[in-house]
């Protein structure tokens, strides 16, 4: 109760302000750097070093532009976070800033199932051949609104996505609940030769997605001739968040499936069917539709029926905003897994969701933590309205 008052009283954006945009969390010894952003101590100058041993210029984690390493104590911050810290409910404990922001329902909301899970890892991983930690794999076309489902639910920046932006490579994520929020860090991965080759090193938990983004566009090129359209199916972009507030999960998003060309088709086709075969047991699979489409047109939809996925797949509608007034029965009656013609995709025990992938635009240099936080409010006032607007007679249509 002391935690929601507070809530209340200070908003989400003066919560964000007193976090460091590297390491995701409550500032730590405050300072301010050469770009005029603050930052805790800890995350800039694990920056500094990881630009520093792949033999980059030192740049701003915020603007990439160039900038010098030289490091003020930013004492207005520090007592801003000294006051926040004491009018909390049991500050030494920390704080899960998710938890805070209102609205933010989330892959977090899991850390306390996982926190049992937690302590065993190391017997689980002795003890049983071939154990891995859950995974929640994405499949969906292209330009289906994966990435962004994903970023809503890890409410991290860390997804590249956009109009011209498609995920062209496999991108594992790897949340790993530890005491302490460290760096996060990405590394390539060489599934032929079974090797990293490259990372990890830093990036900013804040605009992770700029370094995914270019690393994958570099990787695209190598594999496939340098032309920038191909799909990379020898590699992995492996990100790793290390956080009191997460659960141990993996996160991955596939390619989006294409029809065409026919060397894409395969390829992002092979990937699915790859993970499956080498992570199957332990995933469970979030397959996207766009909410104006008809789910068994869908390629996603027959990459789950003809992999015989159906019990362990949650299907998303995506981009509900956009659907008319006039489809939205259509709609809800996909949701119920009913008999709208013949377009419906049974998902059972799981079913159907809702999701909505309108961006929030909230100024340059404005926290993506902020605009996911509003976006997660939107979206939840948006469904509640049509829920209320499109309720059956079994009650409210779930999302």
């Amino acid at each position: 109760r002391e935690r929601e008052s507070f809530r209340v009283k200070m908003g989400d954006n003066e919560i964000i302000e007193l976090m460091c945009p590297i390491l995701c969390d409550i500032f730590e010894d405050p300072v301010k750097a050469e770009d005029g952003f603050t930052y805790s101590r800890l995350g800039i100058q694990s920056w500094f070093m990881a630009l520093e041993a792949r033999g980059e210029q030192v740049t701003s984690p915020w603007t990439r532009a160039h900038m010098g390493t030289a490091l003020v104590p930013d004492e207005v911050m520090a007592g801003r976070v000294k006051t926040f810290l004491t009018k909390i409910e049991n500050p030494g404990a920390g704080v899960n800033i998710v938890e805070l922001l209102a609205g933010s329902a989330s892959i977090h909301d899991l850390r306390e199932i996982f926190a049992v899970l937690d302590p065993l890892r190391d017997i689980l991983a002795s003890s049983l051949d071939g154990w891995q930690p859950p995974q929640l794999v994405m499949i969906g076309e292209e330009s289906s609104g994966k990435s962004s489902v994903l970023e809503r639910l890890a409410m991290m920046a860390i997804f590249p996505r956009g109009d011209e932006i498609c995920t062209r490579m496999p991108v594992h994520v790897r949340l790993r609940n530890e005491a302490k929020c460290q760096p996060a860090t990405l590394e390539v991965y060489n599934k032929r030769e079974k090797k990293t080759e490259e990372g990890p090193y830093v990036i900013p938990t804040e605009t992770g997605a700029i370094d995914v983004r270019d690393k994958m566009e570099e990787i695209v090129r190598k594999e496939n001739a340098d032309h920038k359209g191909g799909v990379a199916v020898d590699r992995i972009i492996i990100l790793t968040v290390t956080s009191p507030y997460v659960p141990s999960i993996d996160l991955i998003d596939l390619p989006g499936l294409v029809a065409a060309p026919p060397e894409n088709k395969e390829r992002t086709e092979r990937l699915v069917v790859e993970h499956i075969r080498e992570h199957g047991p332990y995933s469970m699979f979030l397959a996207t539709v766009p909410a104006g489409d008809a789910p068994n047109t869908s390629a996603a939809m027959t990459a789950v029926q003809s992999n015989k996925l159906q019990s362990k797949t949650v299907g998303v509608f995506t981009m509900c905003d956009e659907v008319k007034e006039r489809k939205w029965k259509m709609l809800m009656s996909r949701m119920e897994q009913g008999a709208e013609g013949d377009s419906s995709v049974v998902l059972e025990p799981h079913g159907w969701v809702c999701s909505m992938n309108k961006e929030v635009n909230l100024g340059d240099f404005a926290r993506n933590l902020a605009r996911l936080s509003q976006q997660a409010r939107n979206e939840d006032a948006f469904l509640t309205r049509k829920c209320r607007t499109c309720r059956t007679e079994q009650g409210a249509v779930p999302w």
